[in-house]
């Protein structure tokens, strides 16, 4: 084994003996290409630099990792390969080592009870050592039979981990980052997977640039191959059925997913994933129907007419780039607009939070989940050794930026066409980006053999207990809803309302 010179001096900072004798600066400067075997307490399947850095993350820790949460010591346990054990048939193994205990790694929580998930690093490319992240939680109630939602993330090279603190997972936080159980969560009643695809989003990770996903596809393949090796260590969870669910950009890489998963059934009859239906949330896959962001804060007496003409301009401005496809000039755009600091909408309405027009600033959870994720108390509890965490990996998500801009909905028409899986796709009254006007027009004019039932359709009112909830229209495989007084965060909006939204999708219930 070829040992580089970061390796040396790492393992003589170590005090590392290899072949009986310690790597030293000057056996370095001799024979810099020097080889050892590898060292006698380095687990089966890992590299050497692997090693080493857990090694190191044992002595670095204190200093590498945020305050954010308070831990038992500095030391960071080492990271969990997954992998190795699964090739090894040493799953039993494999799932042991991923539970998750709260008590054991001193995570502050008011949850009076041991909360059960599973989490680390499953390998989809051992060319190119590239590893996913994965965190996942049985259903709360009845386990044995609860359906599976995978979440995607909103944006290729954003971390898909929020979600769990912010809308869907089983617990929130605090002002002082303390965990608490939500009332209202989706892992109730379903078991849900999480997992940071494409590598480099979250805490997944790749050692070399040809690791990281160049297209849809490879994404597809990254994810299909995590997914194969998740229901290998948890084999009870491979017949139930599953549902992929997603907001945003989601809609736009899903599809992908979904063929990938098709074409593999076919391969492998043996190992058939039951995948039932779909979840859009906000979805944006038309950009030159769901962009016309000025007329929407208009109509809501957000800007004037002045203003309303200056959106319009630049919004004409990114349609033309669009046609000469020139995406990334498009998008800088579109993200000036309504995403960027100091974008024209705050710059018009003093607005800070493209979630939900009706709030001043982002939601402080999103900081505090940032914080928390990175503590050192989180790194020991998830099983990431030393590996930063990312909410959003821009050098990944630059390198899709040309099918997001010229994504037209045809694999979504694809998808309602074959008329295999449940599809429900739903707009927030009050998200400033994903603007629910425009999602309608987009649906209404999707081109797809259940496009006149779905226009002929009523419209009819969804209610929780008394509360007027939303409006639905549903045809064929698809269902639609516009879901009242929130924005892009339903779950923390109007949390009752986005828990009954998917228990009635996914039980094939009637709003």
């Amino acid at each position: 084994m070829e040992v580089s010179i970061e390796e040396h001096v790492a393992l003589e900072v170590l005090g590392i003996r290899i072949k009986g004798s310690v790597v030293t600066p000057d056996v370095i400067k001799k024979n810099p290409s020097i080889k050892f075997d590898k060292h006698p307490e380095q687990p089966e399947g890992i590299s050497l630099l692997q090693h080493v850095k857990n090694l190191l993350s044992r002595c670095l820790a204190g200093n590498k990792l945020s305050q954010g949460a308070p831990a038992d010591s500095d030391v960071v346990d080492e990271d969990l390969f997954l992998t190795p054990l699964i090739k090894a048939g040493k799953l039993k193994e494999a799932r042991e080592k991923s539970e998750d205990h709260m008590d054991r790694f001193r995570v502050q929580s008011s949850i009076k009870y041991d909360l059960k998930s599973h989490s680390g690093y499953l390998t989809v490319d051992e060319a190119n050592n590239a590893n996913v992240f994965f965190w996942f939680f049985p259903a709360q109630e009845s386990p044995q039979t609860a359906s599976v939602i995978l979440w995607a993330n909103e944006a290729s090279g954003y971390s898909c981990m929020r979600a769990v603190f912010l809308e869907n997972g089983p617990f929130f936080l605090d002002e002082k980052l303390r965990l608490h159980e939500r009332n209202h969560s989706w892992a109730k009643t379903h078991s849900m997977l999480y997992i940071d695809v494409p590598v480099g989003a979250g805490f997944s990770f790749t050692d070399k640039e040809e690791g990281y996903a160049k297209n849809k596809e490879d994404e597809a393949q990254e994810l299909y191959e995590a997914l194969k090796q998740f229901y290998t260590i948890f084999p009870e969870y491979h017949k139930r059925d599953l549902f992929i669910a997603g907001e945003l950009l989601a809609v736009q890489h899903v599809p992908q997913m979904v063929e990938k998963i098709e074409a593999e059934n076919e391969k492998n009859p043996e190992f058939q994933l039951n995948l039932k239906g779909i979840i859009f949330g906000s979805p944006i896959f038309d950009v030159a129907k769901q962009t016309s962001f000025g007329q929407y804060f208009y109509d809501m007496n957000l800007i004037e007419e002045d203003q309303l003409k200056t959106f319009q301009m630049e919004e004409d401005k990114m349609h033309g780039l669009i046609r000469e496809k020139k995406y990334p000039e498009a998008e800088k755009i579109a993200t000036s607009l309504v995403v960027y600091p100091r974008s024209l909408y705050e710059t018009f309405t003093g607005l800070t939070s493209p979630y939900n027009i009706l709030q001043s600033e982002e939601p402080r959870e999103l900081e505090r989940f940032s914080k928390f994720i990175d503590s050192r108390a989180m790194h020991k509890y998830l099983h990431v050794g030393l590996h930063n965490f990312t909410l959003v990996n821009f050098k990944v998500h630059d390198k899709f930026s040309h099918e997001t801009m010229s994504y037209d909905g045809k694999m979504l028409e694809n998808l309602l066409n074959k008329g295999k899986y449940r599809i429900l796709i739903y707009s927030a009254q009050f998200d400033a980006v994903s603007i629910h006007t425009g999602v309608t027009k987009a649906v209404e004019e999707l081109n797809w053999n259940g496009q006149e039932e779905f226009l002929d359709a009523d419209r009819k009112v969804w209610k929780v207990g008394k509360d007027v909830a939303g409006y639905v229209k549903k045809a064929g495989v698809l269902t639609y809803v516009m879901v009242r007084n929130s924005g892009r965060y339903i779950m923390m909006d109007n949390p009752e309302w986005g828990h009954d939204l998917i228990e009635i999708f996914t039980s094939g219930k009637d709003f």
